[in-house]
């Protein structure tokens, strides 16, 4: 009787060391697939982030060269296509004394004279692949106008 006891209570411990082992093997696997989705999503950003980098760029351009209207653009980011959509969206002038007050808080660029009123852009970034994370990011962009 004593050796069919010992028997039974070590094949029980064997099934706990097995499913604890399996519970250990899945979860790793489990957290190796949510990292390699974090690392795409991570890649994905940045790409898009880079989008709105050279979209900043494209504004800065166009706005001294005083294009109103801007194409977009579609640039490769490591493997990831990012579409880059310039926006302008309105000439914004501050308020009197708004700009009574900037002039001697904040100094050049917020004079009456000289950048009285600025312009507002829009930038959006779309950053994709076939086999990977998509990210859009949007931002608005300020330019004085009168100060470059």
């Amino acid at each position: 009787m004593r050796k069919g006891i010992v028997m039974i209570i070590a094949i029980i411990v064997l099934m706990l060391i097995l499913i604890a082992g399996s519970l250990a093997l899945f979860l790793t696997s489990k957290s190796i697939y949510v990292t390699g989705a974090q690392q795409r999503m991570y890649t994905a950003f940045q790409a898009a982030e880079g989008g709105i980098e050279r979209g900043m760029q494209i504004v800065d351009t166009n706005f001294r060269e005083g294009n109103v209207v801007i194409p977009p653009e579609d640039i490769v980011i490591s493997a990831y296509d990012v579409h880059i959509t310039p926006q302008f969206l309105a000439v914004v002038t501050q308020a009197g004394a708004a700009i009574e007050f900037a002039v001697g808080y904040l100094g050049y660029g917020i004079a009456a004279s000289k950048g009285g009123a600025y312009h507002l852009y829009s930038i959006f970034s779309d950053a994709s692949r076939q086999f990977g994370a998509q990210s859009n990011i949007e931002t608005v962009q300020k330019k004085v106008i009168g100060f470059e």
